[in-house]
């Protein structure tokens, strides 16, 4: 069973709707009895870091979450819930993320980039290494994106993807259990949709 973590940010319904179609059993997870059914953590999340962080405090989620994925459950973490991964977010303040990863959220601008800020849209992803994750996904992939910060400072050793967009972004991660996209793939169509796919059927650690 997927534990959806209903952070009631945006793209819920969407990836709700979209396990639907890869046929695969799910629940929203608002608390410990919730998050206690499940063998796998989706954590999604678009909007403001800041509303996200606090919604994910609340009933004890984030360390809850924390404990599990400690103790060898596989999470996704979608938009939001990728840059909770790492050690802080810089969004409108300073907050701590889990720090499974290590690196820190940055504010697209202050990459001095060219292009339009947020980044929205479909673009492609360069796979750097293997990964259950991409299993069945060629590289170049589109997917589709929509964000104005991204992880800074991350061991090479965990990043699966980048996407070019004036610099190349960090777009896919996954060290063990734990894995994590910039891009939604539950808005991705036919790529997305393997991805969700390679993620149920991947073992937990």
């Amino acid at each position: 069973m997927i534990g959806i973590i209903n952070t009631g940010m945006g793209n819920v319904p969407s990836i709700s709707s979209a396990l639907k179609k890869i046929d695969c059993n799910f629940i929203l997870c608002s608390n410990k009895n919730d998050l206690d059914r499940v063998s796998k953590i989706i954590l999604p999340g678009v909007g403001s870091f800041k509303l996200f962080h606090e919604k994910i405090q609340n009933n004890n989620m984030f360390k809850l979450i924390n404990e599990r994925v400690q103790n060898g459950t596989s999470i996704l973490g979608i938009c939001l819930g990728f840059h909770a991964l790492f050690e802080k977010s810089l969004e409108f303040g300073n907050f701590d993320g889990f720090n499974f990863i290590k690196g820190k959220v940055e504010d697209l601008k202050k990459l001095k980039i060219s292009q339009r800020v947020p980044h929205v849209g479909w673009n492609n992803c360069k796979i750097f290494k293997n990964s259950g994750l991409f299993n069945n996904i060629n590289s170049n992939s589109n997917f589709y994106f929509t964000h104005s910060y991204t992880p800074i400072n991350v061991n090479e050793e965990f990043v699966i993807s980048k996407t070019f967009y004036g610099v190349d972004l960090i777009t896919a991660v996954q060290k063990g259990n734990i894995f994590g996209t910039q891009f939604h793939p539950e808005k991705s169509q036919k790529a997305g949709l393997e991805l969700l796919k390679n993620f149920v059927n991947y073992p937990n650690a």
